[in-house]
């Protein structure tokens, strides 16, 4: 059967037609599939952008400004707070600087807490030396917190103002969660071997390894060494007034654990440090949420363990950290008439 020139060319068309339609319904879903991606993340910051330190300079300016604002309540928050309190929450330089440790090529300070990312920011800071001593003194066997904190520690002689010019940063989380992960990870768990002595003394002293004995622990150390001006417990649950010295000391960057991402995204860009920190920018936003969440249910299961006098000193002893960083605790008042 022979074909018409009108024929032949219809068919092209309709074969054209058809392989445009099919590209742009996979070029819907491509779209669909990377929208869907993307919101895992900030939407400006894309794992290529992370990597070569190319991104949408107009969504990169708006989401900087927004972290600013953000940054500039917190401090607010906490000025007002230490308005409050007075000389009490200050601290002198030589208090608090075995908490910071500084990066001179990278300009940046940090304060760093137990059970806030501090050991993440061991690694940020491993990965700033540029020389093989750490990683060797490491493989060797030493503590990765004791020679890293070591190797890029403000000694006491240092004034901390004098880095003013620098970056400052700090990171919070709730005080509650907090003492749920410290449980977990130090008494609750058998991981970290230095607190081997610790779990036999607990079970020697409180009977077992619970939530409400670690609590008990908790609360002997702030009765017996603790006050407003010095609190002295271990590290891992010291309240955070104490250790960074908010009061004393105006941080350009106040970061949560629930936020981290985003907070570890500014701190990159406002270094103009693309890399430095080695960041792996992939859809995990929505594991973190869901590891917060479950820190949190954890929390106030274990909070059902214990007693309306334990639930209320412990409201008592970081009523300060709730106050400063703007952290509810109703939830945990279960049945509480306080």
């Amino acid at each position: 059967m022979k074909l018409s020139l009108r024929g032949i060319l219809l068919f092209v068309l309709l074969i054209f037609f058809i392989n445009y339609y099919i590209g742009h319904l996979r070029m819907e879903q491509s779209s669909h599939l990377l929208k869907f991606a993307s919101s895992f993340i900030p939407s400006y910051y894309t794992q290529r952008g992370a990597q070569s330190g190319t991104t949408n300079s107009t969504d990169l300016a708006k989401f900087m400004r927004s972290r600013e604002i953000l940054y500039e309540k917190r401090r607010k928050r906490v000025n007002d707070v230490c308005l409050k309190y007075g000389q009490d929450l200050h601290r002198r330089d030589d208090q608090i600087a075995g908490s910071f440790m500084v990066s001179e090529e990278n300009l940046i300070v940090y304060c760093r807490m137990g059970k806030v990312g501090s050991s993440t920011w061991m690694q940020y800071f491993l990965n700033m030396d540029k020389s093989d001593d750490l990683k060797a003194q490491i493989k060797d066997g030493a503590s990765p917190h004791s020679c890293i904190s070591r190797h890029f520690r403000l000694y006491p002689r240092e004034i901390i103002h004098e880095y003013n010019a620098y970056l400052l940063v700090v990171f919070v989380r709730h005080p509650f969660e907090r003492l749920a992960s410290a449980f977990e990870d130090k008494i609750n768990s058998t991981r970290d071997e230095q607190f081997t002595s610790w779990r036999k003394k607990f079970t020697k002293t409180y009977g077992d390894l619970s939530f409400n004995s670690f609590i008990q622990h908790v609360l002997y150390e702030f009765e017996s060494s603790c006050s407003l001006a010095d609190c002295k417990v271990n590290h891992h649950w010291q309240p955070f007034y104490d250790q960074c010295g908010f009061c004393n000391v105006s941080f350009d960057v106040i970061g949560t654990l629930d936020e981290f991402q985003s907070d570890m995204i500014y701190i990159q860009e406002r270094l103009h440090r693309p890399n430095i920190f080695n960041l792996t920018i992939r859809a995990n936003s929505a594991l973190q949420t869901s590891q917060e969440s479950t820190i949190r249910e954890k929390t106030l299961e274990y909070f059902k363990e214990l007693k309306k006098e334990q639930i209320r000193l412990l409201l008592h002893h970081y009523q300060i950290d709730f106050e400063l960083f703007g952290y509810e605790s109703d939830e945990y008042q279960i049945d509480m008439q306080l």
